[in-house]
C-alpha cells in the first residue's frame, strides 16, 4: 500500500453477514406471520366551493389505528383494512369535518370514495409551515418548518445538507470530508436536538450528530422547530429540534439507484418495500465513496487539500405491524459503518501521517402505539443509539500531533406519553422520559490522558395543553392558547421546571392571516468532551462548567390564501437571551479550554416566501435570515463582539420548473461575513455566493419507473469555507440514475 492511499477498511465480514441474515430472518418471520391479503380504502378529497383537491386532510376509521392523509392531488389510501363495515372520518383544521357512514369493505369489493368538504375559518392553533406547501396540521410544539415527501423528491439529486439549508435560519457546517452538523440561528451543532422517528441521535461525548447517519432515501418528512423547547423535548433541545421521519412500507416496490460525479464520488443503493394485511416492511442498503482532494488559494498561495476521503456502508430497515386493530408496533434498525480521512484545519496537511477516523453505529428502536379510542393514543418508545469510534494519527512526525483514541458512545432512551386530541384540534399530552448517556473513552498512546468511563442519567415529567377558546372575541375569527411544563432532573444538577407558552390568533376581516407568539426557557448540560477532555496536550476539559440556559421569545406572521396565485409568506422574529454560553478559548499557555460566558443575546428575523409563477409547473421559493448575535461578557475585549461563525445575512433562492416529465431547479445561496475569534480581531471568513443547477427527466413503462438527473453544484467555482480552515469543493458535477419496479 502506498503511503498516501487510505487504509483498507476492516468490515468484519463473517460477523456482519450473520447479523444481517439474522435480521432478515427475524423480519421475514414476522412479515410472513402478519402478511395477508391487502384491502384498501382509497379516494379523493375536494373543495366543495372551487373543486380543487385538498392536501393534508386526515382520514381515519374511529377507534382503530387506520389513518391516512391526503396528498397534493387530494388522494388518500387506507391500507390493510380487514373486511367489514366502517365509519370514515375526514378532518382538516380549516374545513368542516365530514363523516361517511356504513361503508362496506370486502376482499372482492374494495372501497373507493369521493368527498367534498366546506371551508371554515382557520383556527388559531399552532400551525406547521411546510417548506413549499400550505400549512396542514396543528402542533403543540408551536412554530414548525416542514419539508414534505414531495419536497424531498424534488431535491433527490442533492445531499441532506443542500436540502436542509433551503429552510430559513438553518445551516449545516461541514469539514469537507469530515462530519456535518446542523445549526439553527448560528447555534452550535450540540445545541440542536436531532430525532430519527422520535429517537435521539445526539451522542454523549460531543452532543452533536453526524448527518451521514440519516437515511436520506428513506425519509418521508423533515421538520424543524427553530427555537429551544426543553419543556417538550428535554434538555438537549436548546436551540431547536430537527425531526426526520422515515416512511413505512406501503406496497410491493423495488428500487435501485446510483450516483457518480466529481472527486471520484460514487454511491449505490438498493431498496425494497412490501406490504401485507397487517404488516409493512421497508429496507435499504447503500454504499458511497468520495475523495475530495482539491486545490485552493489562500493569501495568494495555492495549496492542495489532502486526506479528505470517506467510504460508508449503511443498512436501514423498518418493520410496522398492526395487531388486534388497536395496536401499532414499529421496529427500526439502522446500521452504519464508515471510515474517513481527517482533513486538517488551518491548512496543516496530514495526508503523509494517515489521520483516519472509523465508526460503527447501531440505532435500534422499538415503538408501540395503543389506540383505546379514536382520539386517545398511548405512545411508548425504547431505543439505543450506540457508536464505536476510533481516531488514529500515530505516524505523525511531530510527537504532539500523534493520537490513537478508541471510544464507545451509547445513549439509552425510554419515552412514554398519553395524547388526547379532540375533533376541534384541542390537544392534551402527559409524558415521562428517561435518558442514560454512557461514554467509554480510551487513549492508547497515553492511557492516563483518557476520559475513561462516564455516565449520566436524566428523567423528565411533562404535561402540555393546546386549547382553542370556545367563545367569540370581537375582531377575531379564532384564538388558541398552548402551554407545556417539564420537571427535569439530571445527575449532579438540581431539578428544575422548564415552561413554554404560546398564543395564536386569526384576525377577522383579513383573509389568510395568522398571528402567533411564544416564550420558552431551555437548558443544555455540558457534553462529556467539554467537561472531561484530556486527550492531548493542546486542549483540556473544564469540570466546573455550568449548564447553558436561555430564554427565547418569538412571534410569527403568516399569510396563506387558498387561491393558487396568491403568495405564501411567513415572517418569524425572535430574541434569545443566553446565560453561561459555553465557548472554547485559547489561554496564554496556548491550551484550549471551554469557559462559560456570562451573557449573550441573539435576535433576528426569518422570511420564507413562495410564489406560483405557473401553478403546478413553475415555483419560486425564498428563504432569508437576518441574525444579530452579541457577546455581553463585561470583559472589555469581548463585550458587544459578534459571536463567531454567525453571519448576519443568509439568503437562499430556489426556482423549481417541472413541465411534464421534466424536473429542473436553480438555487442561489448567499452568506455574509463571519467572525472567527471571540474578540473579532482575526481575519473574518468572507461572504460568498454559490449557485447550483439541476435537470432531470422521469419515465414510466408499465410497472417500471425511473429517472435520470444531472446536477452542477457550485457552478460559479466559488472558493469558500463553512468553517475556518476547511475549504469546500469547487465546481462539482453529479449524475443520478434511479429505477423503480412497482407492484400492485
Amino acid at each position: 500500500m502506498s503511503r498516501n492511499a487510505p487504509p483498507r477498511p476492516q468490515w468484519g465480514r463473517n460477523s456482519r453477514s450473520i447479523i444481517y441474515l439474522a435480521l432478515a430472518g427475524f423480519f421475514g418471520l414476522l412479515f410472513s406471520l402478519a402478511a395477508q391479503e391487502n384491502i384498501r380504502i382509497s379516494g379523493w378529497v375536494m373543495d366543495r366551493e372551487n373543486g380543487q383537491p385538498i392536501e393534508g386532510v386526515t382520514v381515519n376509521i374511529p377507534e382503530t389505528p387506520f389513518v391516512a392523509m391526503s396528498d397534493s392531488r387530494g388522494y388518500f389510501a387506507l391500507e390493510n383494512v380487514p373486511s367489514g363495515r366502517y365509519r370514515l372520518h375526514f378532518s382538516r383544521m380549516d374545513y368542516q369535518e365530514q363523516w361517511l357512514e356504513d361503508q362496506r369493505l370486502s376482499s372482492d369489493l374494495p372501497l373507493h370514495v369521493s368527498v367534498e368538504m366546506r371551508q371554515r375559518p382557520l383556527p388559531a392553533s399552532a400551525v406547521s409551515v411546510e417548506g413549499r406547501r400550505p400549512p396542514s396540521h396543528t402542533a403543540l410544539e408551536g412554530e414548525v418548518l416542514r419539508l414534505s415527501h414531495e419536497d424531498l423528491r424534488e431535491m433527490k439529486s442533492l445531499d441532506l445538507r443542500q436540502v436542509l439549508i433551503s429552510l430559513p435560519g438553518v445551516e449545516v457546517l461541514s469539514e469537507s470530508g469530515g462530519r456535518s452538523r446542523i445549526v439553527i440561528h448560528g447555534s452550535r451543532g450540540n445545541q440542536v436536538l436531532v430525532l430519527l422517528d422520535g429517537q435521539r441521535l445526539n451522542d454523549a461525548q460531543e452532543g452533536s450528530v453526524d448527518l451521514d447517519q440519516i437515511p436520506l432515501d428513506r425519509l418521508e418528512t423533515v421538520e424543524v422547530l427553530p427555537h429551544g423547547n426543553t419543556a417538550l423535548f428535554g434538555s438537549h433541545a436548546f436551540a431547536g429540534v430537527v425531526r426526520f421521519t422515515t416512511r413505512q412500507g406501503e406496497r410491493e416496490n423495488l428500487e435501485v439507484g446510483a450516483q457518480g460525479g466529481s472527486f471520484r464520488s460514487a454511491s449505490g443503493k438498493i431498496a425494497a418495500e412490501a406490504r401485507g394485511d397487517a404488516a409493512g416492511l421497508s429496507a435499504s442498503y447503500s454504499q458511497d465513496y468520495a475523495r475530495q482532494n482539491f486545490e485552493y488559494a489562500v493569501d495568494g498561495e495555492t495549496f492542495r487539500r489532502q486526506n479528505a476521503w470517506q467510504r460508508n456502508r449503511q443498512l436501514f430497515s423498518r418493520l410496522d405491524l398492526t395487531l388486534f386493530s388497536a395496536h401499532r408496533i414499529k421496529f427500526l434498525v439502522n446500521r452504519r459503518s464508515g471510515e474517513n480521512g481527517i482533513p486538517s484545519g488551518y491548512y496543516e496537511e496530514r495526508d503523509p501521517y494517515q489521520a483516519v477516523s472509523a465508526s460503527r453505529t447501531w440505532s435500534l428502536q422499538g415503538e408501540h402505539q395503543w389506540f383505546p379510542t379514536d382520539n386517545l393514543v398511548v405512545h411508548s418508545l425504547l431505543s439505543l443509539n450506540r457508536i464505536s469510534r476510533s481516531y488514529r494519527n500515530s505516524q505523525s512526525a511531530p510527537g504532539l500531533l500523534r493520537y490513537d483514541y478508541r471510544q464507545t458512545d451509547a445513549v439509552w432512551e425510554g419515552h412514554s406519553y398519553v395524547q388526547w386530541q379532540a375533533r376541534s384540534g384541542n390537544e392534551t399530552r402527559l409524558g415521562f422520559q428517561y435518558l442514560r448517556e454512557d461514554l467509554d473513552h480510551r487513549n492508547l498512546l497515553v492511557p492516563d490522558q483518557a476520559i475513561g468511563r462516564k455516565m449520566r442519567d436524566s428523567q423528565g415529567l411533562y404535561a402540555g395543553v393546546l386549547q382553542e377558546l370556545p367563545w367569540k372575541i370581537p375582531g377575531l375569527e379564532a384564538l388558541s392558547l398552548r402551554g407545556v411544563a417539564r420537571y427535569e432532573t439530571v445527575l449532579g444538577n438540581p431539578a428544575a421546571w422548564y415552561p413554554a407558552l404560546g398564543i395564536s390568533l386569526v384576525p377577522g376581516g383579513v383573509p389568510g392571516v395568522t398571528l402567533s407568539a411564544g416564550w420558552a426557557r431551555a437548558v443544555r448540560y455540558p457534553d462529556f468532551n467539554s467537561l472531561f477532555w484530556r486527550g492531548d496536550s493542546r486542549a483540556q476539559g473544564n469540570p466546573d462548567l455550568r449548564p447553558e440556559r436561555n430564554s427565547v421569545r418569538h412571534a410569527t406572521l403568516r399569510f396563506q390564501r387558498r387561491e393558487r396565485w396568491f403568495p405564501e409568506l411567513s415572517l418569524y422574529a425572535y430574541r434569545e437571551e443566553v446565560r453561561d454560553l459555553i465557548f472554547w478559548h485559547q489561554g496564554v499557555s496556548g491550551i484550549w479550554e471551554p469557559r462559560n460566558e456570562e451573557r449573550a443575546v441573539k435576535s433576528g428575523l426569518d422570511l420564507q416566501a413562495g410564489q406560483n409563477l405557473w401553478p403546478g409547473v413553475l415555483r419560486l421559493g425564498t428563504a432569508y435570515s437576518f441574525a444579530e448575535a452579541r457577546n455581553l461578557n463585561p470583559s472589555h475585549n469581548l463585550y458587544q463582539r459578534q459571536i463567531v461563525f454567525i453571519p448576519r445575512h443568509t439568503l437562499d433562492l430556489r426556482l423549481i420548473f417541472n413541465p411534464g416529465a421534466w424536473r429542473s431547479f436553480a438555487a442561489l445561496r448567499a452568506v455574509g461575513e463571519r467572525q472567527v475569534t471571540a474578540a473579532n480581531t482575526g481575519n473574518a471568513l468572507p461572504p460568498y455566493r454559490v449557485v447550483d443547477f439541476g435537470l432531470g427527466r422521469g419515465f414510466a413503462a408499465g410497472a417500471l419507473r425511473g429517472s435520470l438527473e444531472l446536477a452542477m453544484l457550485n457552478a460559479g467555482n466559488t472558493s469558500y469555507d463553512l468553517l475556518r480552515g476547511y475549504p469546500m469543493p469547487a465546481r462539482t458535477y453529479q449524475i443520478t440514475v434511479d429505477l423503480q419496479f412497482q407492484g400492485k
